[in-house]
């Protein structure tokens, strides 16, 4: 199962590279979505998503509901409602993508990406210490945990705790000293610790 979706992945890696417009013009000739793997349609999708035609990106994402997927169930069905919860994000639609986003963490508890979507929309909600909360869970989770320190920091910034931020950007660059979000939340940070 998982090899027959890393196979599909593989396949649907050429388009990875492409730019957005590129992988919307090319996947926009297929008059049945159901000739693309699933990959290939997640991919449409998030390029639909980029360049800003939410609507029809809802719309290819909300077509892998109607798939038979059961060979990569487990690498799938989480995807969908990240996904969506995604667009409606971009859209605006917070307490959409936080739903969908727990629905995704329901189905796959074993990532750290369904944790840090989730902990990022409650985050945008204003909702700071539950998205802490959501983020502690992450820790215990082999995955990107830099991402997840990163997260963190912006909670605590948002929160007004500089030092504890800082603290957490930091065990962000320890993992990755080129991550360049951390880097930057770090130079932000050290301005107003040094002030306190």
């Amino acid at each position: 199962m998982a090899a027959k979706f890393a196979k599909d992945a593989k396949r649907s890696n050429s388009f990875i590279d492409w730019s957005s417009s590129k992988q919307v013009h090319h996947f926009d000739q297929y008059e049945d979505l159901n000739e693309l793997t699933f990959p290939q349609v997640f991919v449409y999708g998030d390029a639909l998503r980029d360049i800003g035609r939410k609507k029809d990106a809802l719309r290819v994402i909300e077509s892998l509901k109607e798939k038979d997927f059961e060979e990569y169930a487990d690498q799938v069905a989480y995807r969908i409602p990240m996904y969506l919860g995604t667009v409606y994000k971009d859209m605006g639609d917070l307490p959409q993508a936080v739903s969908l986003f727990r629905e995704a963490l329901e189905l796959n508890s074993r990532t750290t990406v369904t944790y840090i979507y989730l902990a990022s929309a409650l985050h945008e909600c204003g909702e700071y210490q539950e998205s802490l909360e959501v983020l502690d869970r992450a820790l215990s989770i082999k995955g990107d945990t830099d991402e997840v320190y990163l997260n963190m920091a912006l909670n605590l910034r948002s929160m007004k705790c500089y030092q504890e931020a800082y603290e957490a950007v930091q065990k962000a660059l320890e993992i990755d000293p080129e991550y360049k979000s951390a880097n930057i939340l770090r130079d932000d940070l050290s301005e107003v610790v040094e002030m306190t």
